[in-house]
């Protein structure tokens, strides 16, 4: 029995919520002997934090290209709260990683074509992916990041977030282009140039699946060899190298920003409950 309700739901709740989809999945992965990490904002957070980034509600990890495919195609959830949105098997869904959520949520975003299937409170897999140093692979990730935004902007409706200009041009466009579908064919051109390089023929890595707008190229090693680290007081893992990736990436990472910058960069507004579970 379910009991609809659209109530906007507290940080704590959500972070409580990510993590019990962490959870879920890292029982999968461990069963398994996957590879994956704690990654960007997540990885930030559990080495200055201990968890989450105090104004951020966001969790991200790494896998493997290898590890990343047979993830989702076996990854069936204990939970019977959560929902698996991957790029092989919705050919609604746009982006091109996936999305571990909760189906008792919505998460409130600016795209159409998930009116059947919204996605919630969410944890992001993110595969890494082999790179030819030989070639260019700053033209390459120049690539991903416009498909990555085409795709998304394909699939942007009116939102009270836009200009009333933008909002009467985005559904002029949805009308006369049938954006949606176009959205997939970009998403489907970035896998393909996500996975042109073999993972295991390279000792370099990238992440041009989220359209990163900046190269940031690694060593395989530094995302397979892991230590053991906590996270909200779970057990996880993070990169071995742990210190060199997050200088890479933020710099002077355990220097706190100022005030007015500590802010969470998601597109989406807020998360709400789509309905209880009954018993």
């Amino acid at each position: 029995m379910k009991n609809e309700k659209n109530e906007q739901i507290p940080d704590n709740e959500i972070k409580d919520i990510m993590l019990e989809i962490f959870k879920d999945v890292k029982s999968f992965i461990e069963k398994n002997d996957l590879h994956y990490s704690l990654y960007y904002g997540t990885l930030l957070g559990a080495v200055r934090h201990k968890g989450f980034i105090p104004w951020d509600v966001d969790m991200d990890i790494v896998m493997p290209r290898p590890d990343y495919d047979y993830f989702i195609n076996n990854y069936v959830p204990k939970n019977k709260n959560i929902t698996m949105f991957d790029e092989k098997h919705c050919d609604f869904y746009h982006f091109a990683w996936a999305k571990i959520c909760d189906n008792r949520t919505i998460c409130d975003e600016h795209y159409r074509g998930y009116k059947n299937n919204n996605y919630g409170i969410y944890l992001d897999i993110f595969p890494a992916e082999g790179v030819d140093i030989t070639k260019s692979v700053e033209k390459k990730q120049k690539k991903a990041f416009r498909l990555m935004k085409l795709s998304c902007l394909y699939r942007l409706k009116p939102s009270s977030f836009f200009p009333l200009k933008y909002n009467i041009g985005l559904t002029i466009s949805s009308i006369l282009f049938g954006l949606t579908t176009n959205s997939i064919k970009l998403r489907n051109k970035l896998i393909s140039l996500c996975t042109e390089v073999d993972y295991n023929s390279t000792d370099n890595v990238s992440f041009y699946a989220n359209g990163l707008p900046y190269l940031m190229v690694v060593k395989k090693q530094d995302i397979e060899d892991t230590i053991d680290g906590t996270f909200e007081g779970i057990s996880c893992k993070i990169p071995r190298n742990y210190h060199k990736l997050l200088t890479q990436i933020y710099g002077d990472y355990m220097k706190l920003p100022p005030k007015n910058k500590r802010n969470d960069n998601h597109t989406y507004n807020n998360y709400y409950y789509k309905y209880d579970i009954v018993k």
